[in-house]
């Protein structure tokens, strides 16, 4: 992610940031504990961010892009959710795999993957073909067990990374998380179904 680019791509309405935020899973959604919102952003899609060489190709110009990372200091877990507008279902599905390669890899990045074991036929409530993969890590808080979630309901693609040390998040938790993801992004289709 180009944090620069971020920072200075916070322009747009508030109900429209507000909006994209609002897709996400929120604290009361997470497993009890003391979490917080590390951070949380939403910034507007460019026309290079969908550009062919972009792993976000045929993303929606002119929407939101949406995440939101939240932690917790006594469990060393931290949860990491992302919601992009694609043009299409199917540009949305064809860009899952690109995405997932890209997630939690990127240079600055505290986790470094060590091993990475990819998991086959999971589905979310009808999300067919997501991207998942259990990740074996080293960070500051020493080894631990991060999941990455890449799939798309509809045009939303949507990204669900749970990590922490010592393999805090189970499978369960995770496709739990992935689960509720997916029922945000549903509820709000629905609802713009009913009042369109």
């Amino acid at each position: 992610m180009n944090w620069i680019k971020v920072a200075f791509g916070q322009f747009g309405t508030s109900n429209e940031r507000h909006d994209a935020l609002a897709l996400l899973i929120e604290i009361d959604d997470l497993p009890r504990g003391d979490w917080k919102v590390g951070s949380e952003l939403a910034w507007p899609i460019k026309p290079e961010d969908s550009s062919s060489e972009s792993a976000f190709h045929n993303t929606r110009v002119g929407a939101f892009t949406a995440f939101r990372i939240f932690t917790s200091k006594t469990s060393l877990r931290s949860l990491l959710v992302e919601v992009t507008p694609f043009m299409s279902s199917v540009d949305a599905k064809m860009a899952a795999p690109r995405v997932h390669r890209r997630s939690g890899r990127n240079k600055s990045s505290k986790l470094k993957v060590t091993e990475e074991r990819m998991i086959t036929e999971q589905n979310f409530l009808g999300v067919i073909g997501a991207c998942i993969s259990e990740r074996k890590t080293i960070g500051a808080d020493g080894p631990g067990t991060a999941w990455c979630i890449v799939g798309n309901v509809e045009e939303f693609l949507f990204v669900v990374m749970p990590s922490g040390a010592n393999g805090e998040w189970s499978s369960d938790e995770a496709f739990s998380l992935a689960t509720l993801q997916v029922i945000k992004i549903r509820n709000m289709l629905d609802e713009r179904a009913n009042h369109g």
